[in-house]
């Protein structure tokens, strides 16, 4: 068989960023129930319903958490996420396969690393192949977390599967590596994806409605 590596985007890839969104206010609404006796569920209408949604919280509760800590809160927090069946489903079958798998994503370790743990990704996905961009030195607006990919499996054909086309595909189009998005078909991801006016190494080769047709791949 030939030696494939198949690297997914974390956010908006593998589960919904929505729903980190949601975890961190309720994270936030919680320690403000805790620490200012304040009605969680009262909190939470409110940062769904206001453009400076811990401004809004800081306000309701006196200050008597700063934005600043909530921000702590929010970012650090251990959240409740789970990949849904399709998608795990998908990992499985594709670790079955014999096929290697990894993450490239960006932002902080600690934040990428919790997250990851929620949803259960060391049962697909080792953990060395976690690529974060806080742990490469720079995010996926440059080459470098793809060239740690291609030095951690070398001899591959390479896929890389994401949303964002702003900064998803570029290099790894540029390096010659196969790019997939998975379609927002319902609008709910944190980025837009507006592909119409990028130039051409910003649009994926292959525009993926359902997770699934990762499975249909010949190589």
């Amino acid at each position: 068989m030939n030696k494939v590596l198949f690297a997914f985007d974390l956010d908006d890839t593998l589960y919904k960023e929505n729903e980190y969104v949601d975890s961190g206010r309720r994270a936030v609404a919680a320690a403000a129930a805790l620490q200012c006796g304040s009605d969680g569920d009262s909190l939470m209408r409110l940062m769904a319903d206001s453009p400076d949604p811990l401004g809004a919280v800081e306000k309701a509760t006196g200050g008597c958490l700063s934005v600043e800590e909530m921000v702590e809160i929010y970012r650090y927090h251990q959240p409740r996420l789970m990949m849904d069946e399709n998608t795990e489903q998908v990992l499985k079958e594709l670790k079955e396969r014999g096929y290697d798998l990894a993450v490239i994503t960006d932002g902080s370790s600690r934040r990428q690393r919790l997250k990851m743990d929620a949803l259960g990704l060391a049962d697909y996905i080792p953990r060395e192949n976690w690529i974060i961009s806080e742990e490469t030195g720079a995010d996926k607006n440059s080459s470098l977390p793809f060239e740690r990919a291609e030095k951690m499996f070398p001899g591959h054909r390479r896929v890389y599967v994401g949303d964002n086309p702003e900064k998803d595909f570029r290099y790894p189009n540029l390096r010659g590596w196969h790019t997939a998005m998975l379609a927002d078909l319902k609008g709910e991801n944190v980025h837009p994806q507006t592909i119409a006016n990028l130039r051409g190494e910003f649009k994926p080769q292959t525009v993926l409605t359902d997770i699934s047709q990762l499975l249909k791949y010949k190589f």
